[in-house]
């Protein structure tokens, strides 16, 4: 499968404009391949030109002129990027509509997994820092990970007391607004792609103090 590059940050400074400039090229010359893009040609164009502009001017050396620089190529990256990934939607890994697109292009060698991730294991939960929290740590089954943590304040057995606390990055949450001398359960599952999700984690619980 071939993909359009959507990040720019390894190239020169002398090099980007030219690149940003072909795809203008390119995209404008196939517009009926790319329909509806998430920057119109004109702003690519205008992004290429002030680029250029503070390109030369930097040569002063100037605070002002290499922070107005740095600005206009944080924006043309951008620009970049957000056209790159309609390419990619309008192409879906179409050898032949890359090239038109005039992106720099490479070959994706996996297919991306759509299979439910395992669940998180490891629960661990201990006091908080402060009174009615706790914090919770665990182990989930792919790096990085997002996951949705859920509590019980009442029968961990029934699937109706359990409610949504948050979605979290990584296996470490701290909770809190619980009453204190409460018995609070928590399981957590990850978020897979698409919004596949695993199954449950081991249901872990304390005291709240």
């Amino acid at each position: 499968m071939i993909k359009a590059i959507t990040s720019f940050t390894h190239y020169r400074d002398a090099e980007l404009s030219p690149v940003a400039r072909t795809i203008y090229k390119e995209m404008s010359k196939h517009a009926d391949l790319f329909t509806n893009p998430m920057v119109n040609m004109a702003d690519l164009l205008a992004r290429c030109v002030d680029y250029d502009k503070k390109l030369v001017a930097r040569a002063s050396r100037g605070l002002a002129d290499t922070l107005a620089f740095n600005v206009s190529r944080v924006a043309l990256e951008v620009t970049l990027r957000v056209l790159g990934n309609c390419v990619n939607n309008a192409a879906k890994g179409d050898a032949v509509i890359v090239e038109q697109s005039g992106y720099p292009s490479y070959v994706r060698r996996y297919s991306a997994n759509y299979a439910p991730p395992p669940a998180p294991v490891n629960m661990r939960v201990n006091q908080g820092p402060v009174s009615g929290s706790f914090l919770l740590r665990f182990k989930a089954g792919r790096r990085p990970s997002l996951n949705e943590v859920a509590v019980n304040t009442g029968d961990p057995t029934n699937e109706a007391d359990w409610r949504t606390y948050a979605s979290f990055t990584g296996g470490r949450v701290e909770l809190s607004g619980f009453t204190r001398g409460k018995t609070v359960w928590v399981r957590a599952r990850t978020i897979g792609l698409r919004n596949v999700m695993s199954d449950w984690s081991a249901v872990a619980s304390l005291v709240v103090v």
